[in-house]
């Protein structure tokens, strides 16, 4: 359904190792790592921190991930993947996420804080576009990190 944003068939998963692709049998993971991969929360976190600090007007998205990631020395080279990851396709479907955050601040412009739209759009994008690759324990080990009065996003979206 989703295809890989940062190329190749690689899938990552949330707690920053990768998975193979569909292909493999057996679900070892493919790459390494050199240090301890971030927790789920500071993953969110730090992705978040990474788009929300992104100006096409300024750099290019490339630039910007290298820069914003190498200043943070991730531990885990996994980690750096995902959030490139991430950052790329939430940029990549910015009309379509935008238009979704819209309606949904629209339905529930009372109950839902406005700081936490780029969060909304990145948890949006791995739901609707990266939900397969990441399988559901670790999509549920992301959803699991966010505080449950901010999950109001899921109840518009399901």
């Amino acid at each position: 359904m989703a295809e890989s944003d940062a190329g190749g068939d690689a899938a990552v998963a949330a707690n920053g190792t990768t998975r193979g692709s569909r292909s493999d049998s057996d679900g070892a993971a493919a790459g390494t790592s050199a240090g301890k991969p971030l927790g789920p929360e500071r993953l969110l976190e730090v992705t978040e921190q990474v788009y929300r600090s992104f100006n096409p007007a300024q750099v290019t998205l490339d630039t910007h991930a290298d820069g914003a990631l190498g200043s943070m020395q991730l531990a885990c080279a996994d980690d750096d993947v995902f959030i490139r990851q991430v950052l790329y396709g939430v940029v990549r479907y910015r009309q379509f996420l935008g238009s979704l955050m819209d309606s949904f601040y629209y339905y529930n412009g009372g109950v839902a804080n406005r700081d936490d739209r780029n969060m909304y759009k990145i948890m949006a994008y791995l739901t609707i576009f990266r939900l397969e690759e990441l399988g559901f324990v670790q999509y549920r080990r992301l959803v699991d990190a966010k505080e449950p009065q901010k999950l109001v996003f899921f109840r518009y979206l399901f």
